[in-house]
């Protein structure tokens, strides 16, 4: 750390005023080793900036990579296998693209075909941000039938399709059970995960799959405890029912039990590990390169660290839809990064803005008053990010706005420039400013 001076600091904004997130709050605390500046800051939290939130952006970034044909660096760090994996190295973990080289993942949700745009070159404009591969709910397939396709990962219902496949387990879901007892549902993930291999399997763009979207896995206000919601059926030879009784039952020894706060903690882990079983199971059974990308988890969910270390080895990679706090707490970080050997990336997050004419009343991303917090917030959450040597990429949600504030650009087809900027300037230092990051 150097105490900086104001007067240097603004020579080097207006120098990099191109690529800056322009904020008046700037502080005068910068950290430097001749290729990067970093500078402690503050962004505007709330609708109309009622808060704050301490931040760090990219002031100067002199990095730079080749890159290769899959869009990650063209640094060769194992055999090239024709697929996407995961790989632990001296700098951490990683995904490896399919001719061997580092691959951070920097990615962008809901991305729509080409033919919806008429201002913009889909997937020009993204390579051109440094964007390497599409998220979930993204056209691949259409962006792929082009001359420049670019990496994706895909979903497929597993559980969330499982149960529209009757009415008792419909009504199940609807009071946040989730039917993973149901011996069927191995059988539909065994059937399930055939398709999937089939049709992702001899692509090489695929970086791997996603198995449902925020499940109720996790005690809420909504739904209440996890473990009582099982306990609750009415039906008492129903399997989620005798799954929970008996599990409840080895544990207490007797049948009058009662249900405590570690009963219910364990809980999570054991559902969660039980779900994550026959997932991965049933993909490896027809494709044994398949990454398993995980369900991406929300809410509480993701604050369970028993969650993660009971369902380790059953995952590639763990995907964490996240929101609320103006960055990822440090608890949070010390188990999803120190707690669990494996790796994962961050699968949506987003601030939306005020000072646009959209409702913004949708949706779980943080509140700022302007298009320049929005960066600032996208640059301190991503370099927070890069100093965990478990995280091994980022998704944003999303790519264009819908009634809310959420896109790199409006509906009229216009960058907000602020975070485009952000973007590139992050993504074009990416695997130096990794490095610079993780002290390596």
């Amino acid at each position: 750390m150097m105490n900086g001076r104001i007067g240097m600091l603004f020579s080097c904004f207006l120098t990099l005023a191109c690529c800056t997130p322009m904020s008046d709050n700037f502080q005068e605390n910068t950290t430097e080793d001749g290729a990067f500046i970093l500078v402690d800051t503050i962004f505007a939290r709330g609708a109309m900036g009622e808060d704050s939130c301490p931040s760090r952006f990219l002031a100067s970034g002199k990095g730079s990579y080749v890159s290769g044909k899959y869009g990650g660096s063209s640094e060769q760090i194992g055999a090239a296998t024709g697929r996407f994996r995961v790989a632990l190295t001296h700098k951490g973990w990683t995904f490896v693209d399919p001719d061997g080289h580092r691959f951070f993942g920097a990615g962008v949700n809901s991305v729509p075909p080409p033919e919806h745009f008429s201002k913009i070159d889909v997937p020009g404009d993204l390579r051109e941000m440094g964007l390497n591969h599409l998220a979930n709910w993204s056209a691949y397939e259409s962006i792929n039938a082009g001359n420049t396709p670019m990496p994706y990962t895909a979903r497929e219902l597993f559980l969330q399709g499982y149960k529209n496949e009757a009415q008792r387990t419909k009504a199940l879901f609807l009071k946040g059970i989730i039917p993973v007892f149901d011996p069927d549902f191995a059988l539909f993930a065994d059937q399930l995960a055939k398709r999937a291999a089939d049709k992702y399997l001899n692509d090489p763009w695929c970086i791997g799959i996603f198995s449902d979207n925020e499940l109720p896995l996790y005690s809420n206000d909504r739904y209440g405890d996890l473990l009582e919601r099982f306990l609750d059926i009415a039906d008492t030879t129903d399997a989620n029912y005798l799954a929970a009784y008996n599990w409840m039952l080895e544990r207490k020894g007797r049948s009058d039990f009662q249900v405590t706060a570690g009963d219910s903690y364990d809980w999570h882990g054991y559902l969660a590990s039980y779900y994550y079983r026959i997932v991965y199971t049933a993909l490896k059974k027809y494709a044994p390169d398949l990454l398993f990308l995980g369900s991406r988890l929300h809410g509480a969910a993701k604050s369970y660290p028993n969650i993660f270390v009971a369902s380790a080895p059953w995952v590639d990679v763990f995907s964490i839809n996240f929101y609320g706090p103006c960055e990822p707490p440090a608890a949070q970080l010390g188990f999803w990064s120190e707690g669990v050997n494996k790796p994962y990336i961050v699968s949506e997050f987003y601030a939306k803005g005020f000072d646009v004419a959209l409702d913004n009343s949708g949706g779980a991303g943080l509140h700022v008053p302007s298009q320049g917090d929005r960066a600032l917030y996208f640059e301190n959450f991503v370099l927070r990010l890069m100093e965990q040597k478990n995280c091994i990429g980022y998704q944003w949600f999303r790519f264009q706005d819908d009634a809310s504030n959420k896109g790199l650009l409006d509906a009229e087809e216009n960058w907000y420039q602020p975070l485009k900027r952000s973007l590139t300037k992050i993504n074009s230092n990416l695997y130096p400013l990794l490095d610079f990051m993780r002290n390596e």
